[in-house]
């Protein structure tokens, strides 16, 4: 099910999106480039975004965020993250769907995004959903270097 997260999520989501960065031998720098983690009000709430979770078996197995950016024209698609074991079970597309409609809602009409290169399933995803993959960014915000692919989807009328 999906919820809207609230400041208490964030010690569950960090655990999450650490065990999902363990993956790729890497972990979550709470420092800089995961910093927005630690108050989701703030960083999100409070800027005109929303963050959800998904929930099963009452424990969050998916994220997602969405931020307005009104000078870009553009709403940035961040935190989307699925557990491992919950892979492949439709729970990414309905938390995509869910950012979609929210995105029409507040009437955008593209949604961006960076994803780091090791992340190869979700940027097959982002292409099956209409997404084009961009120019690639150098980030050096965590415990290692690492390289962003940019991603962006225009809705039509």
């Amino acid at each position: 099910m999906i919820v809207l997260a609230q400041n208490p999520d964030s010690a569950e989501i960090i655990t999450l999106i650490d065990t999902i960065y363990k993956e790729y031998n890497d972990r979550v720098c709470l420092e800089d480039a995961e910093s927005d983690l630690t108050d989701l009000s703030e960083n999100y709430f409070n800027k005109g975004g929303i963050f959800w979770i998904y929930r099963e078996l009452d424990i969050i197995v998916g994220t997602v965020a969405v931020v307005p950016d009104p000078k870009k024209q553009l709403v940035w698609l961040k935190r989307m993250y699925v557990k491992k074991e919950f892979r492949g079970t439709g729970i990414a597309l309905e938390l995509l769907k869910t950012c979609t409609q929210w995105t029409l809602q507040q009437e955008y009409k593209k949604i961006a995004l960076w994803s780091d290169t090791r992340f190869e399933s979700g940027h097959k995803f982002y292409k099956k959903h209409g997404f084009i993959k961009g120019e690639i960014r150098e980030m050096f915000d965590s415990y290692v270097p690492y390289k962003e692919y940019y991603f962006e989807k225009i809705f039509t009328s």
